[in-house]
This record gives C-alpha cells, sequence and structure tokens, in this order.
C-alpha cells in the first residue's frame, strides 16, 4: 500500500519557498534542485573524510560519513517506494542529514559543545541548517544553497519535533522561526520522517558489520539478540554452510529488509489508527506516522544496547575519541589566541568581521575533514 493510495490530492501541495526566489527548471523539480545542490556541495564531500565510528585513517572498508549517507538515501528511497511521499525530497534530507557533523563523529560535537556552552552551544541538526543557509559559499545571488523550506525543515526537524524547552533557551530557533515561519513542534514531514527512521536501520545494522569486522565481536556473539539469532537461523537452513563474511552480508542484508517491511507495515496501521486522510494530517498528529511497530522497537534497543557495550564502549574507540577531543579543543584554544593564523578569506566569506569571534572559529574546525584537523593540529 501507498500513502498516495491513501490521502487526498493535498499530497502534493508542498511548501517550496526559498528564502531567495529563483527562476523554475523545466528539467528538474525544486526537490530535485535541492538534491543535487547538496551532492555538489563542498560539505558533502567532506563527509568522506569524516568519522562514522571509526576514524577514516583506520582502513577504507569501514563507513565514513559519506557512505553512511548514501546507504541511509538507499534506505529511504526504498521505504519512499512503499510507503509514498515525494522521493527527491525524502533524498535531499537523508543525504543532508549530517552535514553539520565534525570531525571525529560525536565526540567532536561534544568537546566543540562543551567549549561553545555559553554561546549556545554545538549541535549538529542547528550546523547542518547553517552550513545549507550561510556557510556554503557556491553562487552569485546568495549565500548558502538556498534550499526549499521543505528541505531545511527536514534537517532541523531530523531528529523529531523541537521541544518547546529547547525553542525558548536557543536564540537560533527563535530568530529561525520568525525567518522562515517553520512550524519547529509540529511532527516532521513524512519525508523528513522516512529519512530519520532510514538513519536508524542504516547505522544499527551498519555498524553491527564494521564491528565485526573489526573484531569487536563475532557474528556468533549477535544471537544473544532475539531477531539476529532467528535470521542467522533462517539462513543456515537456507543456504547451508557459508563464507564467514557471507554469512556476514546475508545477515545484514535480511536484518535491513524485516526492519524496512516493518516499518511499511506499521506505518499503514498507524495511518488508519490516526485517521490519517490527507498530507497535512500527518504534521498535525502527537505522535509519529513512519515507525517501528513495538516487537521490533524492543529489538531495536537490545541492537543499541549491545552496540554500545561491544563497540561504542570499546577501549579503542574511546581512545580516538579522546585523541579527536583533544585535536579540536586544542585547535580551538590555538585559533582563539593567534586569530591571524585563520585563513585570510575566512571573515569575509562567513560574514563575520571580528577575527576573534568563538563561533567563527568554531565554524572553521566543524567544517574540518577528520585528516585535515590531524594535519593543522601536528602542524600547529
Amino acid at each position: 500500500m501507498n500513502v498516495y493510495n491513501k490521502i487526498n490530492n493535498d499530497t502534493l501541495q508542498k511548501d517550496i519557498r526559498r528564502f531567495h526566489t529563483e527562476e523554475p527548471l523545466l528539467h528538474r523539480s525544486n526537490y530535485h534542485r535541492d538534491r543535487d545542490r547538496i551532492m555538489h556541495s563542498v560539505a558533502f564531500r567532506r563527509l568522506a573524510n569524516k568519522t562514522q565510528v571509526f576514524t577514516t585513517d583506520k582502513g577504507d572498508h569501514y563507513r565514513n560519513r559519506l557512505t553512511h549517507s548514501l546507504e541511509v538515501s538507499q534506505i529511504a528511497r526504498s521505504l519512499n517506494l512503499f510507503i509514498g511521499g515525494n522521493e527527491s525530497l525524502t533524498e535531499a534530507i537523508a543525504l543532508s542529514h549530517d552535514l553539520g557533523h565534525p570531525p571525529f563523529g560525536h565526540a567532536g560535537e561534544d568537546i566543540l559543545n562543551h567549549i561553545m556552552i555559553d554561546d549556545q552551544g554545538f549541535d549538529h541538526n542547528i550546523q547542518t541548517y547553517r552550513i545549507v543557509t550561510s556557510i556554503e559559499k557556491r553562487y552569485a545571488n546568495f549565500a548558502g544553497l538556498n534550499l526549499t523550506i521543505d528541505t531545511l525543515e527536514g534537517v532541523l526537524k531530523h531528529n523529531g519535533p523541537i521541544n518547546a524547552k529547547a525553542i525558548n533557551n536557543k536564540k537560533f530557533y527563535k530568530k529561525l522561526e520568525q525567518e522562515s515561519k517553520i512550524n519547529l513542534i509540529s511532527q516532521p514531514s513524512l519525508e523528513a520522517q522516512i529519512a530519520a527512521i532510514s538513519d536508524d536501520i542504516a547505522y544499527n545494522c551498519h555498524d553491527l558489520d564494521d564491528g565485526i569486522r573489526a573484531g569487536f565481536f563475532s557474528i556468533d556473539d549477535l544471537k544473544e539478540i532475539h531477531i539476529i539469532n532467528k535470521i542467522l537461523d533462517t539462513n543456515d537452513l537456507k543456504f547451508g554452510s557459508m563464507d564467514s563474511n557471507i554469512k556476514t552480508y546475508e545477515m545484514i542484508r535480511s536484518l535491513i529488509n524485516n526492519l524496512i517491511h516493518d516499518v511499511v507495515d506499521e506505518t499503514i496501521r498507524r495511518m488508519e489508527k490516526l485517521n490519517i486522510n490527507k498530507y497535512s494530517d500527518i504534521k498535525k498528529t502527537n505522535e509519529l506516522v513512519v515507525n517501528f511497530s513495538d516487537n521490533l522497537n524492543i529489538e531495536i534497543i537490545e541492537i543499541k544496547k549491545f552496540l554500545h557495550r561491544n563497540m561504542y564502549k570499546n577501549k579503542n574507540v574511546l581512545v580516538n575519541s579522546d585523541y579527536g577531543k583533544k585535536v579540536l579543543k586544542d585547535l580551538f584554544i590555538f585559533y582563539s589566541k593567534n586569530p591571524i593564523m585563520l585563513p585570510n578569506n575566512l571573515y569575509n566569506s562567513y560574514g563575520i568581521k571580528d577575527n576573534t569571534n568563538k563561533r567563527l572559529i568554531c565554524d572553521f574546525i566543524a567544517c574540518m575533514s577528520d585528516s585535515f584537523a590531524i594535519k593543522k593540529f601536528n602542524n600547529l
């Protein structure tokens, strides 16, 4: 069942406003244009050298932020095919959701948030918004990528609605609401919800794959997770004896397929329960429409707990995280004391004249790749 077969024709009445008016293109829709601009951005290319779990010098076969974003996009397109929604908008949100991540993944985000705690902190979703609205410099008529409001809303509400407390505590949100007229406390759009749950599916499944590759645990260790144990038994009956790598790949494939089918079935069930009759109803609900079933949510929690114990808290991962925090903290201290060492064109590019501005320095460091940050740290 496809959402388009259930809800009324207001499905296509999306918010195609941009901050800067542009002439429409004959061969591309507004959301095609958003997706293409994201893929051509410098920030998107930098994701190839930014940490997912492992720093990018640990091997070619581990996920980085770019490969993760592409995998999220692929899963989102699959879900979009069954659930409905605008595929280009779904893909634009999926591809852009991690643009704001600094070097060294969540460890980098944590240290920058600590450094900036007295100046609104650091949040990778907000940073993504700032990248695509001001930091990227590619066009003569405007700063940023001038994406549609729909795509910007999907970026901001990637993890769900923004709660009232956060809006009251951050000047950024209040200013954004006034400028964009985005309703931050409503549920995300159908496309944003698809992109968000695709992110969950991608990193949970693929972190298991990378953890096995790194030798943190074996595929047999995963038998403590009910859904994976069931998949392994089914695949043993189906394929018989397999090479260990093939066994892992087949397990990951089956897990992704199971999660996708569960999301499709649960979304249809929720649409019926919540009486979703038109596209605009989705944002008015008190809960997500696109979600796992209750049973699968329990399984997802078990997978996350397993990864937390056996991967994210692994001493090798923690050592790299601590090193990344030191690199970014020392770079911030250095540039704060020596602003003359910042790039000459940074002030004009960022629209800030004060070369001691903490946010400018934070933006410069957050936009670095892992290897560039390490190189600067070693040189300075």
